[in-house]
C-alpha cells in the first residue's frame, strides 16, 4: 500500500453526547473521542465550544507526523447563528498540549460544517440515492435523488418533532390527560413512567414539569409489553400501543415525503437515532427490503464527504 501521510478528523455533535474520530488516508480509524453534547440550541454555545474542544484535542495523540487534510463536523445544531465562530472558537481559547493541533484543524484545507443528518447519510448510501430517517429526541430525514438533496422535518419540538422522543412522550402525556379530564383520575400506567408521585400527578401534568423526550424509552418499553396482553381492562395496552403506532406512522410519512421531494418514489431508507433504531422491527414490517441495514457511523460519513467533495471551500 502507497505510503500517504494524510489524515482527516469527523466530528458527530448530537444534543447528548458528541464523538469525532480521527482516520487516515485509507479510511482506518485510529482514534475516537467522546465528550458531552453539543447541540447549542440544547446545552448553550459555552458548553457546546468546551465539548467540541475535548473531542477535537483528544485525537492529537495519534495525530503526530500526519498531514491533516480535512475536517468534517456535522452538528445537530447547525441552524445556530453562532455554529461556525463556535468551531473556530474551539479551536482556539486555553492553551493546552494539543494547541498546535487544534490550530492545524482551524486551518486545514478542508472544513465542513455540515447538519449530524447529512453524515449519518453519506455513511448509509456513500452518496448514492436514499433516505436517512433520524429520530431520537427530535426528528428528520434527508434525501437525495434525481431532484437534489433535501431535508424534511426537523423543526423542534414546539412543531412535534414527528416520531421523535418527545413526540411519544407527549403522545402518552396527552392521553393521560384525557383520562384525567374524562374520570378525575392519573391512569395507572402513567405511574410507571416517572418517579413523580401519584398526589402529584395533577401538577406535575399542568405545570409542563415532565419532561416529554425522557418519558420515550419506557413507552416504547411498556408498549412492547402490551403487544401480547390478552386483558386490556384500564386501557393501557391500548394507549401505549397507539402512540407508539402513530410514531411509526409519522417516521414513515416523513421518510415518503422525503423520497417524493428528491423524486425517488420507492426510496431506500437507512435509520439513525435511538427512536428509529428502537422502532425498526415496526418500520421493517412496512418498509420491507427498502429498509436498509444497520450502517456504519456518522463519523464515517464525515470522512466519505471529505474524501469525496475535495474542491468545496472552508465552510468555517
Amino acid at each position: 500500500m502507497a505510503e500517504d501521510s494524510r489524515a482527516f478528523v469527523a466530528v458527530d455533535g448530537g444534543g447528548t453526547h458528541t464523538r469525532a474520530a480521527l482516520f487516515d488516508a485509507f479510511g482506518r480509524e485510529l482514534l475516537r473521542t467522546e465528550a458531552t453534547g453539543s447541540n447549542p440550541h440544547r446545552v448553550g454555545v459555552a458548553p457546546a465550544v468546551s465539548a467540541l474542544r475535548t473531542v477535537l484535542s483528544g485525537l492529537e495523540s495519534k495525530a503526530v507526523g500526519l498531514d491533516l487534510s480535512g475536517v468534517c463536523v456535522g452538528l445537530a445544531g447547525r441552524s445556530h447563528p453562532q455554529a461556525s465562530l463556535m468551531l473556530r472558537e474551539a479551536c482556539t481559547g486555553e492553551p493546552s498540549q494539543a494547541a498546535a493541533f487544534l490550530r492545524a484543524l482551524a486551518e486545514a484545507p478542508l472544513r465542513f460544517l455540515r447538519e449530524d443528518g447529512e453524515l449519518a447519510r453519506a455513511a448509509a448510501f456513500e452518496g448514492k440515492a436514499g433516505v436517512l430517517l433520524l429520530a431520537g429526541t427530535g426528528s428528520a430525514a434527508w434525501g437525495l435523488g434525481p431532484r437534489g438533496s433535501v431535508r424534511c422535518g426537523g423543526f423542534g419540538p414546539s412543531l412535534g418533532d414527528a416520531g421523535s422522543a418527545h413526540a411519544i412522550g407527549m403522545g402518552a402525556l396527552c392521553k393521560a390527560a384525557e383520562d384525567f379530564d374524562r374520570t378525575g383520575q392519573v391512569p395507572s400506567w402513567l405511574h410507571e413512567l416517572t418517579s413523580v408521585h401519584p398526589r402529584r400527578f395533577e401538577s406535575a401534568l399542568r405545570s409542563g414539569e415532565l419532561r416529554a423526550a425522557e418519558l420515550a424509552p419506557r413507552v416504547l418499553e411498556l408498549a412492547a409489553q402490551a403487544e401480547g396482553c390478552a386483558v386490556d381492562s384500564d386501557g393501557a395496552a391500548s394507549a401505549l400501543l397507539a402512540v407508539r403506532d402513530d410514531a411509526v406512522s409519522a417516521l414513515l410519512g416523513l421518510a415518503e415525503t422525503t423520497a417524493q421531494r428528491v423524486g425517488l418514489l420507492g426510496s431506500p431508507v437507512a435509520t439513525a437515532g435511538s427512536v428509529a433504531e428502537a422502532l425498526r422491527p415496526h418500520l421493517s414490517r412496512r418498509l420491507g427490503e427498502r429498509l436498509r441495514p444497520h450502517t456504519a457511523s456518522a463519523l464515517v460519513g464525515g470522512y466519505w464527504l471529505l474524501r469525496t467533495q475535495s474542491t468545496v471551500p472552508p465552510e468555517w
